[in-house]
């Protein structure tokens, strides 16, 4: 007799990450989703987060298990801020109340919130005092402070995750910008500030992480999701030269300055090995993946 496979609802399941985290999961679990744009069928719905209605039927419609929030803006630089709050602000708020009506509450619900959230030239850890510099860490800020004081019923698992990248990805985001450069051998490329250093992660392990944290993650706790490791836009420019044999010339464009752009972020991946102890895709490893896809 087949054993029922438990249902997971992943908000966003058509973005970057929900796409490599809905491919890993399917073959173990009933994957059930929402987004705004892509691909729709009997369990992958449009539905916006905003349309609390909509949502709420379709969640005590199909009474999933587990819950993974990726949906809303992920931009760091997005402009339009009233559009920035509406969406993960009130989306997610939409979304825990929506939760709290279930009969059988789900056993996990997990928050992709960010590392933005931190400012320190010291290697960060969950227990890093939290700095707002921008709107997006701001949005991101104001869902965990709701998620803290107002949803202590629900048993939710706070993800604050470094930079990732991997095949896929937007050119909206700097890695996937500079190697398109690259793949048309491109003489210019117009970038901000190239000397910022990020903890970048491949793709394919930060939906394992979510996999893992599902599994094994203690509710009501906070994850740094990391590789342990920080590189500056610059370092990742020359590796790409060195594996293309292709030189490019940066030309700085101030208006791709960020306001109070946080200089090094590197975070310690303790925490989150305890879940998740496998070794990371090396960067070098990332960036030929990205080259041939």
């Amino acid at each position: 007799m087949n054993k029922t496979k438990d249902k997971i609802l992943i908000t966003g399941v058509n973005g970057f990450t929900g796409a490599y985290l809905k491919n890993l999961a399917e073959d173990e679990y009933d994957i059930y989703g929402i987004d705004y744009k892509g691909k729709f069928n009997k369990k992958i719905k449009k539905i916006d987060l905003k349309d609390k209605k909509k949502l709420t039927n379709f969640i005590l419609k199909i009474e999933p298990k587990f819950i993974i929030h990726l949906g809303g803006i992920s931009q760091v630089n997005e402009s339009n801020s009233n559009k920035l709050f509406l969406t993960n602000i009130l989306g997610t708020k939409n979304l825990l109340e929506s939760i709290q009506l279930m009969q059988i509450k789900p056993e996990k619900i997990i928050f992709s919130s960010t590392a933005n959230l931190y400012n320190s030239k010291k290697i960060i850890t969950e227990r890093t005092k939290c700095t707002v510099s921008n709107n997006y860490a701001l949005s991101k800020y104001i869902c965990e402070k709701l998620i803290a004081d107002l949803y202590t019923d629900l048993p939710i698992i706070i993800t604050r995750p470094c930079n990732y990248t991997g095949a896929g990805q937007t050119e909206d985001f700097i890695i996937p910008k500079i190697i398109s450069h690259f793949k048309k051998r491109e003489k210019t490329i117009e970038l901000g500030n190239i000397e910022v250093f990020r903890d970048y992660s491949d793709v394919r392990d930060i939906a394992q992480m979510y996999i893992a944290l599902m599994r094994n993650g203690k509710a009501h706790d906070i994850y740094n999701l990391c590789s342990g490791s920080s590189h500056s836009i610059k370092e990742i420019i020359l590796k790409l030269q060195t594996m293309t044999g292709h030189q490019i010339s940066i030309k700085r464009n101030k208006r791709l300055m960020r306001k109070n752009d946080i200089k090094i972020i590197k975070a310690n991946p303790k925490k989150i090995n305890l879940i998740y102890s496998k070794n990371r895709t090396h960067i070098d490893e990332t960036l030929a993946w990205m080259l041939k896809n």
